[in-house]
């Protein structure tokens, strides 16, 4: 399963969307969106990320690496959501997953305004916003306000951004729908 068209951004935040590239069963990978870094590309570009295309020598590996990092990542923030207490060991993460992404001296000035210099390396590039985003969530006040979908194979995570906080589902259109359906399969069929 690729990254589409009408892959939907339903987080509230750049960094749930991205761990929205894949859908969870019971914290099991059931379904991977981002099977090709063309698929990361297209991805990046729907988030509102344009970086410069980019071939990676070996690409597999660079799929592994965003791959670890996104699964590393929603188990932060599933261990935040499920009220356990952060370690060093998570903050080790956070630091070693900058420091990766950061690589040396990205920032310089042309023409008298700041450039961030992409690399070559498509997956270390994102990294950067993601980490912001993240790092921005998890110290707000919002991070108590982020869900996790209870949809069949979804497992997506958002921000509840409703009023009286009783949003369920990561999209009325998909998994509320079908839930819904299902209820009155269920009910009809005896």
């Amino acid at each position: 399963m690729t990254v589409t068209q009408n892959h939907q951004l339903v987080g509230g935040r750049l960094c749930l969307d991205f761990l929205n590239t894949a859908d969870w069963q019971d914290e099991t990978l059931v379904a991977d969106h981002v099977e090709t870094l063309a698929d990361l590309s297209a991805w990046s570009r729907r988030a509102g990320l344009h970086f410069k295309p980019v071939q990676h020598a070996d690409a597999t590996t660079a799929l592994q690496r965003i791959s670890a990092f996104r699964q590393d990542l929603r188990a932060l923030f599933l261990k935040v959501m499920t009220g356990q207490g952060l370690n060093q060991g998570d903050a080790n993460f956070l630091n070693s997953a900058f420091a990766t992404s950061q690589g040396t001296n990205p920032i310089t000035v042309a023409d008298g305004a700041l450039v961030y210099q992409h690399s070559d390396d498509l997956c270390r590039d994102l990294q950067l916003p993601v980490l912001f985003s993240a790092l921005d969530l998890l110290t707000s006040p919002d991070i108590h306000r982020v869900k996790r979908c209870p949809g069949h194979k979804c497992g997506w995570l958002f921000v509840d951004q409703s009023r009286n906080g009783a949003r369920k589902w990561c999209s009325m259109e998909t998994c509320g729908n079908r839930e819904k359906a299902r209820s009155h399969y269920k009910r009809t069929r005896g």
